[in-house]
């Protein structure tokens, strides 16, 4: 290429740089500039620039400054890089970045001072905004209450918050660039175990590149204390590991309440197992003289009796009956509480066992104005395994209860398919009522042991409060739901579902 073509080619570069190019002779007067430092020195064309000096461009403050970088240049022949701030008519201040060098002639005598400047101002600024962010994420890490650190892939200290240095008992500054694990384990704090769990936990971190915890003791004044720590891999833009970032808790507070819950949780149930024990027991041991007491209700009965002591015997057969009844449901319920409630499995007809129970509900009616209905649906395939006592006992339950409950009106109960398989069936059975309802504030306790809707109930209707309990039980160890819909003053629908095995034989 030409020596003339090289320069035009830097002419051409001299004129169009955004770069303010600039020569001044010896005595700091401007010789040539780029057209870009008319646009610095906020003139319209370089014959207002060569020829002048600084202190003729600038104001004084910044000529100053600018004459004596030169002087610096001209004594030390050497290159110097400086910073200036510049008003500018239009934009304002403006951060000047410049390099000097001295320039020389071909005989090498030394002819003035040539250099470039750019505008840095943008730069300067977001270079601030970056200052400040790192400033405010500082003072956020320093002051955590949490305790926090940082260590890079060695497992060496980079960052530790103040909670943490004063939990752990360092300062940073003198163990930075130590090994984590190895502080705490010197300071007695952590076991050779835990020192190799925690050392497995950031391998396993930097291998998976996902967030990973662990619960550890750890020795503080001599005394236990248990921490939940969690690790995360920081991950740079590039995809690389860079450290790992941590968190932990003291959660020894915690953890000491949730043993203390436990061993209550424990005394608890041993209590209810006690308790479902002993009315198991008593429940046997009462039964037993009962049976005997009732037994001779019958003998007599049997006898020459006056119209007086027939009345008496009934009275005794009656309230005998009452509590042969009541001693049935405490045995069942105690039997469910303590899980020795054994379900049978037998094959049977369902809709026999429903008519059954239907039939008994009818001729317990008495003299009430009531009508039962019973809805079957010819989908249900009736041959079924299961334990036809104890569908009976919850269907009586329910029935027997909407027949108490209900003065006049109509009980429909009906059983409708759910769902099957090859092997299996799911029928729902509803017992519907226009009995006098349950207000909606008591649904909720209604399957609760010794509950009814209210103590007016129990007064005026009878009963122990525990029949819908062992009814609740015994549908759940089947494999069934028992729910309620319930209108006070309208009516109820008791519903509950079971699941039998269809009798392929």
């Amino acid at each position: 290429m030409a020596q003339e073509n090289v320069s035009e080619y830097f002419l051409n570069w001299l004129i169009s740089t955004p770069d303010f190019v600039f020569f001044k002779d010896t005595n700091g007067v401007y010789r040539e500039i780029s057209n870009s430092v008319l646009d610095l020195a906020d003139v319209n064309s370089k014959e207002e620039v060569i020829g002048k000096r600084d202190i003729d461009l600038y104001s004084e403050e910044v000529a100053k400054a600018f004459i004596e970088q030169d002087r610096i240049v001209t004594e030390t022949k050497a290159n110097l890089f400086c910073e200036d701030w510049v008003i500018h008519k239009t934009v304002g201040k403006m951060l000047i970045e410049t390099l000097k060098s001295p320039a020389y002639d071909k005989d090498g005598n030394f002819v003035g001072i040539q250099g470039v400047s750019r505008n840095i101002t943008g730069r300067y600024n977001l270079n601030k905004k970056i200052q400040k962010v790192e400033s405010e994420l500082k003072a956020i890490f320093k002051t955590l209450p949490s305790m926090v650190w940082i260590k890079d892939l060695e497992g060496r200290y980079m960052h530790a918050n103040n909670h943490y240095q004063k939990y752990f008992d360092i300062d940073i500054k003198e163990v930075n660039g130590e090994k984590v694990l190895d502080v705490l384990h010197e300071k007695n704090m952590i076991t050779p175990e835990n020192l190799v769990e925690l050392r497995e936990l950031d391998n396993e971190i930097i291998k998976t590149r996902e967030m990973s915890s662990i619960v550890i003791p750890i020795n503080m004044d001599n005394k236990e204390r248990w921490l939940e720590i969690i690790k995360a891999p920081i991950i740079l833009e590039d995809g690389t590991i860079s450290g790992i970032f941590g968190t932990c808790e003291d959660i020894t507070e915690r953890k000491n309440y949730d043993v203390m819950m436990k061993v209550a949780k424990d005394k608890a149930e041993e209590a209810s197992r006690a308790k479902s024990e002993f009315l198991a027991n008593i429940s046997h041991e009462i039964r037993t003289p009962m049976n005997g007491i009732m037994g001779f209700v019958q003998l007599l009965e049997s006898t020459n009796l006056d119209n007086e002591q027939k009345d008496y015997l009934k009275e005794i057969s009656s309230s005998s009956k009452i509590l042969l009844s009541l001693l049935n449901d405490l045995l069942d319920l105690a039997k469910a509480e303590s899980g020795k409630l054994v379900v049978e499995n037998a094959p049977f007809d369902l809709y026999d066992a429903l008519d059954t129970s239907v039939s008994f509900a009818k001729s317990s009616i008495l003299n009430k104005p009531v009508i039962i209905k019973c809805i079957k649906d010819k989908n249900v395939k009736c041959n079924v395994v299961g334990d036809e006592v104890k569908f009976k006992q919850v269907l009586n339950n329910l029935i027997n209860n909407a027949i108490k409950f209900t003065e006049k009106g109509e009980i429909k109960i009906s059983a409708i398919l759910s769902s099957e398989d090859a092997e299996n069936i799911e029928v729902l059975f509803k017992i519907e009522d226009t009995g006098i309802g349950i207000k909606q504030e008591h649904l909720s306790k209604i399957f609760q042991s010794f509950t009814q809707a209210d103590a007016s109930t129990t007064r005026k209707y009878g009963g122990s409060g525990l029949g819908l309990a062992i009814v609740k039980n015994i549908v759940e160890k089947m494999g069934g739901q028992v729910k309620v819909e319930s209108h006070y003053g309208i009516g109820s629908i008791f519903s509950f579902t079971m699941k039998f095995k269809k009798d392929l034989n």
